[in-house]
């Protein structure tokens, strides 16, 4: 019993081993053509194609049958371009729901006026409440990547935070606040 354990250990660490180098390899021969490939694709971001190619290559590298799949790069690509098109509709609706939050109506239809200020203040003070009721960690990426336009790479570089971490964040900070201020 004791000796298939330590088999079944062993043999698991191989798998890992494979799988890492196999990861590895990839990262080698195809990081920079898929940066390039997203970037064409989508542009400069946000997101930035180097924190979503990241993301790809972490996903991939967590993929248990990584070793049999018939082609990885395909794979590999076909995370990023679908990791991409989430993280763009999330800041598309985030984007939608911060407009609505501060109920700015198109700009061209509205006239400036000491009511419209005053409402548009009112609002910016009801959502600058909920922000503050974010967690420091939750209300310190909000800021840095919607209002600064940093991007994970770098949040993650300055403050020692994972990319995984970074978005998993910023995700719970927006459902949150899409939770205590909806859109009227």
């Amino acid at each position: 019993m004791i000796l298939s354990h330590h088999l079944n250990e062993a043999g698991e660490s191989r798998a890992k081993a494979s799988r890492d180098r196999l990861v590895e390899g990839l990262y080698r021969t195809h990081a920079g053509r898929l940066v390039g490939y997203l970037r064409r694709q989508f542009g400069d971001g946000p997101p930035d194609p180097e924190d979503i190619a990241q993301e790809a290559f972490s996903r991939l590298a967590r993929f248990d049958e990584l070793p049999v799949l018939e082609n990885p790069k395909a794979y590999l690509y076909k995370i990023a371009v679908n990791s991409m098109l989430t993280a763009k509709g999330r800041a598309r609706r985030s984007d939608r729901f911060l407009a609505e939050s501060l109920d700015m109506p198109d700009a061209s239809l509205q006239t400036i006026s000491p009511e419209t200020i005053y409402a548009d203040r009112q609002a910016l003070s009801r959502l600058g409440r909920h922000i503050e009721s974010l967690t420091p960690k939750q209300r310190e990426i909000l800021i840095r990547v919607r209002l600064r336009g940093e991007t994970f790479t770098q949040i993650s570089e300055q403050c020692g935070w994972s990319l995984a971490d970074i978005s998993r964040q910023l995700k719970a900070a927006l459902t949150r606040l899409m939770q205590e201020c909806p859109p009227e």
